[in-house]
């Protein structure tokens, strides 16, 4: 007898969810799972793959494990309403239903818990030529319930990527991709030419290069000017030097300065012969060991 109630419900569980379709509820959301009218029960169960999530005996309630405090049960319809919802919440949920003539009903809801579709982008792949690879990605969870699809002048293409003809009209076509999952779809449009780098892009860089150039050479040559005319002012004040004035000696034989100075070179550092013409050398009187003697020397005179 008890292998034939364990039949009947099996066969209970199966025939009744063969009926019912996949629910997709939203990471993060609630999920709401509505069974068919109850009218009067003696117990109600719910649980997921097997495993009890919450139970009434029409007095108490018991939640289980990861459900406690995101549970909630309509004891009168018995709909079960479960919020902060995990990937791991995924699975098929059985309400069991214990009728007050004793009769067990079931009812099959397999639930799958998945993202939004977001964030989509289209990159060109193989820019230049004439044909490039459009892709198209998008960011959900899990990626394999994701589906593409392209359109473009009136024809539709299953898939995420897409390889494009560039040049004359074709750079004007708009290519759009359409991204859905079971909770929603999302699309973004991108036009062929911008496949090809934009020519303001390649001109500016070059015109920038050029006039930094030019700056360069306009500061180097008048960086050059300055510093040619330090060199020629410093060359000028150098090379202008004064002839030693003449000496005389005195009684210890050591010589000292005793006429006012003679500058025999001119500004440019040669000898002027104007200035010495009419020199005559001078007698210079030396007083040794208190003996006074003449001593010629080759002075100019003043």
């Amino acid at each position: 007898m008890a292998a034939v109630y364990v039949v009947a419900c099996f066969c209970a569980i199966i025939a009744s969810g063969a009926g019912h379709e996949t629910i997709y509820a939203e990471k993060g959301h609630v999920l709401t799972i509505k069974p068919p009218p109850i009218s009067k029960f003696n117990d109600l169960i719910w649980k997921i793959n097997g495993n009890k999530v919450v139970e009434y005996d029409g007095h108490h309630e018991q939640v289980y494990r990861s459900f406690k405090n995101r549970t909630v049960l309509d004891k009168s319809s018995g709909e079960l309403h479960i919020k902060n919802l995990l990937f791991e919440d995924s699975g098929n949920y059985v309400l069991e239903v214990v009728l007050p003539n004793n009769t067990i009903t079931t009812n099959l809801y397999p639930v799958k818990v998945i993202e939004k579709v977001s964030k989509i982008t289209i990159t060109c792949e193989g820019e230049g030529g004439h044909q490039a690879k459009l892709v198209c990605t998008a960011e959900s969870t899990p990626r394999h319930f994701i589906e593409f699809e392209w359109s473009y002048a009136g024809t539709k293409q299953p898939g995420s990527n897409l390889t494009v003809p560039l040049g004359g009209k074709d750079d004007d076509t708009v290519y759009t991709c359409h991204v859905k999952n079971p909770l929603n779809e999302e699309e973004v449009s991108f036009t062929a030419k911008h496949c090809k780098p934009e020519k303001a892009q390649i001109v500016w860089p070059i015109i920038i290069s050029l006039f930094l150039l030019i700056l360069c050479i306009i500061l180097g040559v008048i960086f050059r000017q300055k510093i040619k005319a330090k060199w020629e002012n410093c060359r000028a004040s150098c090379c202008t030097t004064e002839a030693d004035p003449p000496t005389s000696i005195n009684a210890s034989g050591d010589a000292h300065v005793t006429t006012e100075e003679l500058q025999p070179f001119n500004q440019k550092g040669e000898l002027d012969e104007n200035r010495n013409a009419g020199q005559e050398l001078e007698t210079v009187e030396v007083v040794k060991n208190g003996d006074a003697h003449s001593q010629s020397i080759d002075l100019p005179a003043v």
